[in-house]
């Protein structure tokens, strides 16, 4: 750090100098050096460096260094200040994407088929379609921790993914156990009624479940209320746009494209029935490369209603969600009112 500080004073003293005084100055630095090297170094004072290989550097530098001309100057000054016109006249955003752009934006829409069955157990069976059996049971009208451990057991039989009883996901370390009045599910207190769910990632004829369930069969005879529900056919879409860049860097155009797409696929799956937002907005999409050099594209489109399964859960919307691919990262801010499984909307 110490010789660049020499370099640049170097610089700033022979820029006032004339083109033959650059042999002067640089005897006059090795004369400093001469004298320096007797004078004893006191901590806390400046001092010139002194080792071989820097002080070779230095006086080369001085004998090479050359005043810049005034035709160099201008031309510089022209050439920034053609570039700030063309950074200054590009920030505005076409309407349309030229078709010969080098911006490639691949479509990623995942869309699988899932089955879901919803068994509810009561103590009350008052609304279920059961007939009262009378038993021996201690227990004849109250559902206790072997029945749900039953039902859990015939869905892992037909290989459900995901089982999850009053919203506790079941794992091989899950526990169910009696507590009292209550049933402990994963260390969780729960109580009448029990809604346990399983999850299928493709169709399952759900009569083969049901079909001389044994399981079933046997709580609805003790008169425990008992209701089954099936949903097939419900599409997850997985829809993540990744854009590929080969000659351009204009984030301008990378941000019309990927509005581009995502505006394509809002109408394509505008029809669909399981996921519904009434009405929605894209409040802002932020482009930003690994470079962290970002450009936010501001629009306002509506329309009502458009499915946007992409960001959406069960329990809402996710607004701010990453997408991530090898050379952007996207943010896209979404606000709207969100509604669930079209079987349970409500309307506004």
């Amino acid at each position: 750090m110490n010789q660049d500080c020499e370099i640049a004073c170097d610089q700033h003293v022979i820029s006032y100098l004339k083109d033959s005084e650059n042999l002067r100055y640089g005897n006059t630095i090795i004369k400093m050096l001469k004298i320096s090297n007797n004078i004893q170094w006191m901590p806390g004072t400046a001092s010139l460096s002194k080792g071989k290989s820097g002080i070779k550097r230095r006086i080369k530098m001085i004998s090479k260094y050359k005043k810049l001309s005034l035709g160099g100057v201008i031309f510089g000054v022209t050439i920034i200040t053609f570039i700030a016109f063309i950074g200054l006249t590009n920030s505005k955003i076409k309407a349309d994407v030229p078709n010969d752009t080098s911006v490639k934006a691949s479509k990623n829409i995942n869309e699988t088929e899932r089955s879901l069955i919803y068994i509810t157990l009561s103590d009350n069976n008052e609304g279920f379609d059961n007939t009262k059996v009378s038993s021996q049971d201690l227990s004849p009208y109250l559902v206790n921790y072997e029945d749900i451990k039953s039902i859990v057991n015939q869905l892992k039989k037909f290989s459900a993914v995901k089982i999850t009883v009053n919203g506790e996901q079941i794992s091989e370390k899950s526990e169910i156990n009696p507590d009292a009045q209550f049933i402990r599910i994963n260390g969780n207190k729960c109580k009448s009624s029990f809604i346990i769910k399983g999850e299928w990632n493709k169709q399952i004829p759900a009569d083969s479940l049901l079909k001389d369930n044994s399981a079933i069969n046997e709580l609805k005879s003790r008169g425990i209320g008992v209701k089954v529900e099936t949903k097939n056919n419900i599409s997850n879409l997985d829809y993540k746009p990744s854009i590929k860049v080969e000659d351009t860097k204009d984030l301008n155009i990378i941000s019309n494209k990927l509005f581009t797409e995502y505006l394509n696929y809002y109408t394509k799956v505008a029809a669909n029935n399981d996921f519904k937002l009434r009405s929605y907005k894209i409040n802002q999409i932020t482009v930003k490369n690994n470079n962290n050099d970002s450009f936010e594209f501001m629009v306002d489109f509506s329309v009502q209603p458009v499915n946007i399964e992409a960001w959406l859960t069960p329990n809402g919307i996710k607004s701010d969600d990453w997408v991530n691919n090898k050379t952007f990262f996207v943010k896209v801010s979404i606000s709207g009112n969100v509604y669930s499984i079209k079987e349970k909307s409500t309307s506004p």
